[in-house]
């Protein structure tokens, strides 16, 4: 494997799984509560994008990262995939949603 994928890899294990253990750690120790743990542990999954952007800046600097940015052409995406790319995002709405809208508690 090359350098850049192994950097890929590390970086996306090393932010997911530090901010979920930092998230547990807070809830073992009731500074939040279940509920809380449940939303928060959807930021988690930002992970693998943020250490996409790292390697890349790290490696291919600003001109990578704007070739990057620069194939991501949302123009041409159709409605299919427009739900398939955001539904993570309405589940985590969902969840505020549930968590701060006392019916459902």
């Amino acid at each position: 494997m090359n350098k850049q994928l192994w950097t890929y890899a590390f970086f996306a294990y090393l932010f997911t799984w530090a901010f979920i253990f930092t998230i547990y750690f807070l809830f073992k120790n009731a500074v939040i509560d279940k509920d809380q743990l449940n939303i928060l542990y959807t930021f988690g999954s930002l992970g693998p994008t943020l250490s996409a952007l790292l390697t890349t800046a790290l490696f291919y600097k600003k001109k990578g990262l704007m070739k990057l940015l620069g194939i991501l052409n949302f123009k041409k995406l159709d409605r299919k995939t427009w739900l398939i790319a955001f539904s993570p995002i309405l589940f985590f709405f969902a969840a505020v949603l549930r968590y701060l809208t006392p019916f459902f508690k």
